[in-house]
């Protein structure tokens, strides 16, 4: 069938020009497909176009710097996007201890079993659709709950500012409201002893 260009694509990063061919004539078909030969050219490819990447699957063995290298970074900066290592059998270690990291989210062995590798693509697109649906959401809660702290900002401001402007005028004439209460407490207990029995009038 047609390929939904609106839905995330697949990059795949791999130095043998064959094994990128390869790729995109088995799976043209189910996924939009961008390639790479580098890291360095996925990298460029990852800053340009990062947001319709859903799925990156990497070969381990390539010049300059690993599969893992490369993932691993892309963990960091691109977290919503899923990351696949293939890997041949003597680099079996690699893959494994990259999984246990937390680096990559599978390894697919070489040669591939393309039915096999299909099937994980289609599970590696909807862990990615899930983690944009997750994020999403919590973006949501963060807007609503933003949108509520500022409504009860605005709705507390009216009487925080009533609070303010009396305990202003309470630190202001506080002072001189003490003074003229104990002056007319000690003046009344002045008149009480100059009169002893005015308790009894």
């Amino acid at each position: 069938g047609s390929v939904d260009l609106t839905r995330p694509a697949i990059l795949y990063v791999d130095d043998e020009p064959q094994s990128l061919k390869y790729f995109l004539r088995a799976f043209s078909g189910d996924f939009q497909i961008l390639t790479a030969q580098s890291v360095a050219e996925a990298e460029t490819l990852l800053a340009a176009e990062a947001e319709r990447i859903g799925v990156l699957i990497s070969d381990q063995r390539m010049p300059v710097e690993t599969g893992v290298q490369l993932l691993d970074r892309v963990k960091a900066r691109y977290p919503q996007i899923v990351r696949v290592l293939t890997t041949a059998y003597a680099d079996l270690n690699d893959a494994v201890a990259a999984v246990n990291r937390g680096e990559i989210h599978r390894y697919i062995l070489k040669p591939w079993d393309v039915e096999a590798l299909r099937a994980e693509l289609h599970t590696a697109m909807e862990l990615h659709r899930r983690r944009c649906h997750e994020q999403e959401l919590l973006q949501a809660r963060r807007r609503t709950i933003m949108s509520l702290a500022s409504h009860i900002a605005h709705e507390l401001s009216t009487p925080l500012a009533t609070i303010h402007t009396a305990v202003s005028s309470m630190k202001e004439y506080l002072p001189e409201l003490l003074k003229t209460y104990r002056r007319e407490l000690s003046e009344a207990w002045s008149t009480s002893f100059r009169n002893p029995c005015w308790i009894c009038s």
